[in-house]
């Protein structure tokens, strides 16, 4: 049978799709997009194959490996999401912690530290009116660019609210008028990859001592392990979130980081509980991630990426 043997780092393209192979990846006929068994698909391979030969992949690919020489990182992390059948590399701590659950039990939330509930009544254009809302934390949220090899730095974590609405979905029972002060255990559950999300590094507004910036850059370094000067930081905007329950602030800052400003591996502040894995995505693969909805992500992102093409990447090009 004939066989691509791919060496290691060296892209690939098939079908319109892009990827980098791991070391000694065999890709079969049918994995590169041949129909299979055909004279006319072997033909094809064939002549490939004497084109590879030929080729320095480091002249014919220059721009890919230049710009980003190790972003399979993301790809890594989903292999069932790659394409032509292609195996991923393992993953790592982070990801396989993250997504071991267990004893789940649902109860009232009675106190809380980031949640107060309240009701307010009022009148509006003579008509009486109640309403129900949530004050809680304003935020600040950082897209980090790598210039180093020209992707983006995002963090991946295990969302129990959006998990929570999965499984309102799948099993409603377990909701119902939960006013009773006990815990319900949850018997059935789905698997925490349903409450897994891709969002920018991000942080609640907690500390009156320190500015936003400070705040931001503090959220770098925790949860990225780079080492980020206030005052490279840029604002992109600020808008409301959760307009309707919370009203909350949100303030959106840019950072451009490089491979030397690299100082931690970050992943969260384990005494606080949080459990987060870096991701990088590819510039060139960045708006295709935005509107792929099999990856569950905020606005924030989408809309920062969206940012990014009309405002930085123009600059890039001019380089």
């Amino acid at each position: 049978m004939l066989q691509l043997k791919a060496a290691a780092g060296r892209e690939l393209r098939c079908k319109g799709h892009s990827f980098m192979s791991k070391v000694n990846t065999c890709l079969l006929p049918e994995q590169l997009g041949w129909a299979g068994p055909e004279q006319g698909a072997k033909d094809d391979l064939t002549h490939l194959l004497h084109m590879l030969t030929q080729v320095q992949f480091p002249r014919a690919f220059p721009r890919r490996l230049a710009l980003c020489p190790r972003s399979p990182s993301f790809f890594s992390l989903l292999p069932s999401r790659l394409p032509c059948g292609v195996n991923s590399a393992p993953s790592s701590e982070a990801s396989s912690g993250m997504e071991s659950i267990a004893e789940l039990a649902l109860g009232p939330c009675v106190a809380s530290q980031y949640l107060r509930p309240f009701r307010l009544r009022y009148r509006q254009n003579g008509i009486s009116k109640l309403w129900d809302f949530m004050r809680t934390h304003d935020s600040v949220s950082i897209l980090i660019f790598n210039i180093s090899r020209q992707c983006f730095v995002l963090v991946k974590q295990f969302r129990p609210a959006v998990y929570m609405c999965e499984m309102e979905q799948q099993c409603p029972q377990y909701f119902g008028n939960k006013t009773e002060e006990s815990w319900c255990p949850l018997s059935d559950f789905l698997p925490a990859s349903k409450g897994i999300t891709y969002e920018l590094c991000a942080g609640i507004v907690d500390k009156p001592e320190l500015s936003l910036e400070e705040i931001a850059c503090k959220e770098i370094l925790e949860e990225c392990g780079y080492e980020v000067p206030v005052t490279s930081l840029k604002r992109i905007t600020s808008y409301r979130s959760g307009v309707g329950v919370t009203g909350s602030k949100h303030t959106l800052f840019y950072a451009q980081i490089t491979d030397d400003m690299k100082s931690s591996e970050g992943g969260g502040q384990a005494d606080e509980g949080e459990l987060i894995e870096v991701v990088e995505i590819p510039l060139q693969d960045s708006m295709k991630f935005a509107f792929d909805e099999t990856f569950p992500k905020t606005m924030a992102v989408i809309f920062s990426f969206m940012w990014f093409q009309s405002n930085i990447a123009p600059k890039l090009l001019e380089k």
